[in-house]
Formats: C-alpha cells, structure tokens, sequence
C-alpha cells in the first residue's frame, strides 16, 4: 500500500514542478500557415474517431481535437475561449462558463471537481464535457482513493506467479478493499458531481433541454473521472491518459459493467505514462509514442504533449500547431504554407525569447 501512495506522491510532486505542463499558461499556438502531413508507414488507427464518438456535423472527428478540449479544461473563460477560436476558428465552439457555475450555485457544488461544457452554436443541442485534471493536493488525495486498490492488486498480480490467471476476481479484491471507505469520502467521490451534471443537463432537470446530446473528455485524472462519468450516464467519452476502471469497476456508485466499459468509452495511453497504466483497461485504446527522455519518469503523462504527438503523426489537417510541439518536446519544425513569409520562429517568438 505505501508503494502506491509513494507513486501518487511522486506524481503529486512532479506536476507541482510543472514537470506534467498541465499548466495552460503560456501556451502558445503559433500565428501563420504551418502543417504537419501524415507521418509515413502505418498511422495510429484512430487518428481519426467514427460512429458515436463524433463532434458535431462530422462524419469522423481527429484524435486529436478531443485531446485540445481535454487540456483546455484547464484553462480559466478567458484563455479558454481564446485557445478555442484559435484551434477552431471563431465562435464555432464555446465555453460555457457562466452556464456550468449556475449549475454549481444552485446545487451548490461549488468546490471539488472542476468541468467545463463546450457548446457548437451551429449544432444546437450538442455539448462536450470537459473534466480537469489533478492540479492540487486534493485531487491526488482523490486520485489515491477512487485508484489506490486496484494499482495495489497490479502490483500484487505483477510478482505474483502465474498472476494473470488470477484477473478475473481481482475486481472482487477491489471491490473489498474499497468497501471500508468512509460514506464522507464515498459522497465526496469527484465523479458524482459530474454524472449528476450530465444527468440533469440530458434530462433538461436543468438548462431547459437545451442539450440533447453530450460527450466527455478529460486528461489524467480527469480521464479517470470522464471514463466513470461517460459510462454511468451513457455518453461518449474520450480520455487521454485516463486512469482506467475495469478492475475497480465494482467500487463506483452506481456500479460499472464491463458492456458500459468496453463500448462507450476510449483512452489514449502514451508509452511509459505509468498513471495511464493503472487499472486494467477496457477494449477501446490508443497506445501512442513518446519522445521524452527516457530519464524523465512522469514525462510522457502530458496532454499537451499528447496533442502534439497526434498532431504530428496523424496530421495537423488545418489545426494551428503548439509551438511547445518543437521547443519543449522535440518534434520537428512544421512545413509553411506555400508562399508564407513567416518563418517557425518568428511565428512562437514568445517561446524563443
């Protein structure tokens, strides 16, 4: 047990370092014409989302823009509905600030979780469900709760001799471990505000039926907590480097079914991101690249650099590029646009000043 609070406190500690860039400021997209084509050979197979993980009015949506609205989340209105136009063009996806703090005024459910709703004012009806991720001490206090069983049963079945055999009743062993959870933590559990956020938004117990349809996203242990939201309330969910639930899919409130799991819900699993790792994951994932050193233990658990990467291999197909994507994580210059007489750098000044 003290191994995996270790591991949760050496996390905690790395992103008070900023060493996750979960930090929204002084992200910059770079101004002027740059892309990124599809990387030869074999791309990621889901580069490209279909069926009912779509944004609106599209027949298949890029990894990628889930995975910007995952680390918008973290952004206050201002920057937030900045990077929005930026990356989407203006107006065509919305913060609604004022329309998610309402909500939490008169369910007063001001503190704990924080979640955004984007909105797509030429598709009315249609909503995606940002969660944040772990930014305070709180959070990871969160995080080792929901997650601190089923990364114990890992790391028992791990040393354990034929230890595989045993995964189909470790989820029983979660189950009874996290049975001792106080009704305070259990009431106090982040992912129950945001299923009942969604709940009352689709039932129109809220918002006057504005929302028919929603989506949820999230990174980290915002991807955690958009894998339970997303399958206790039936939407669509993509998370980047979520926790996963499959094992502790017994311990939530109302409990998860591995149908719900292995059908609704999708998450992208950076190589070496050991948070990513916890917790058995369902049958829908992207494992993808990653560049950080191989000396940087929590390097790949970034979904900034996760936009990058699925920039880069998938194709930025007319999206602005981070211009953390070559300064801060090592991919290469992007190609301008033909007759552009800006050049890479004069373009991201600001991150080579």
């Amino acid at each position: 047990a003290m191994f995996v609070i270790v591991i949760f406190l050496m996390a905690y500690m790395a992103a008070t370092e900023e060493s996750f860039e979960y930090k929204v400021k002084g992200t910059t997209l770079a101004n002027g014409n740059f892309s990124y084509t599809p990387q030869e050979g074999m791309q990621y197979p889901s580069c490209h989302l279909t069926k009912g993980f779509t944004l609106p009015g599209q027949s298949s949506t890029a990894l990628m823009d889930f995975a910007f609205l995952a680390a918008t989340s973290f952004a206050g209105p201002k920057e937030a509905q900045s990077l929005l136009d930026t990356w989407f063009g203006r107006g065509k996806v919305v913060d609604r600030h004022e329309f998610v703090e309402q909500y939490r005024v008169e369910t007063d459910t001001l503190g704990g979780v924080s979640y955004k709703l984007y909105s797509f004012p030429d598709n009315p009806g249609y909503g995606v469900v940002g969660i944040r991720g772990s930014e305070t001490l709180l959070d990871w206090v969160v995080d080792v709760q929901l997650w601190s069983a089923a990364a114990l049963a890992q790391f028992v079945r791990a040393f354990m001799p034929l230890g595989w055999i045993w995964t189909p009743i470790f989820d029983e062993l979660v189950f009874v471990v996290n049975s001792v959870e106080s009704e305070s933590l259990r009431r106090a559990s982040y992912y129950k505000r945001t299923t009942q956020f969604i709940n009352d938004v689709l039932s129109g117990a809220y918002g006057d039926g504005e929302f028919h349809t929603l989506r949820v996203t999230g990174a980290s242990l915002g991807g955690g907590l958009s894998i339970i939201t997303g399958a206790q309330t039936g939407a669509y969910t993509v998370a980047i480097s979520g926790l996963n639930a499959m094992m502790s899919r017994r311990t939530f409130d109302p409990p998860l079914t591995e149908e719900q799991l292995n059908t609704r819900v999708f998450n992208v699993i950076p190589d070496r991101d050991f948070i990513a790792m916890i917790d058995d994951r369902a049958q829908l994932f992207q494992e993808t690249q990653c560049r950080a050193p191989m000396n940087s233990l929590f390097g790949c658990h970034s979904m900034w650099r996760s936009v990058c990467e699925l920039s880069y291999q998938c194709g930025s197909e007319n999206r602005p590029i981070l211009c953390w994507c070559v300064t801060k994580y090592g991919y290469p210059e992007p190609t301008p646009a033909e007759g552009s007489n800006v050049t890479w750098k004069e373009a991201c000044a600001s991150d080579y000043a």
